[in-house]
């Protein structure tokens, strides 16, 4: 099963120009998080419609030959590490391809 991620409905976020920087606070937190370059990318992925799956076939596809080998595996934990913060949650799931 592969999550459909949300962004959760306590934090808030800034968008540096060019959306390459975004700025997140868990309001139910007190330490800010900035995400830039990739990390910025995937947060603009995460929208409570796109699976995890998703979101990786995009960044395959935007990357190309860039995209590191392991891209599955740090996708997951950047998502891990981001839903342990409280910035992400699973809607629902989907079944693996």
């Amino acid at each position: 099963m592969m999550p459909i991620w949300r962004r959760s409905s306590s934090v808030a976020e800034v968008l540096g120009e060019g959306g390459e920087r975004v700025a997140l606070l868990n309001l139910c937190a007190n330490r800010p998080v900035v995400l830039r370059g990739p990390a910025a990318v995937i947060w603009s992925l995460i929208d409570g419609v796109r699976s995890e799956g998703d979101m990786l076939a995009k960044l395959r596809e935007d990357y190309g030959t860039a995209a590191p080998p392991d891209l599955e595996v740090q996708l997951a934990t950047f998502l891990r590490e981001l839903a342990e913060q409280g910035l992400i949650g699973a809607l629902v799931t989907e079944p693996a391809p």
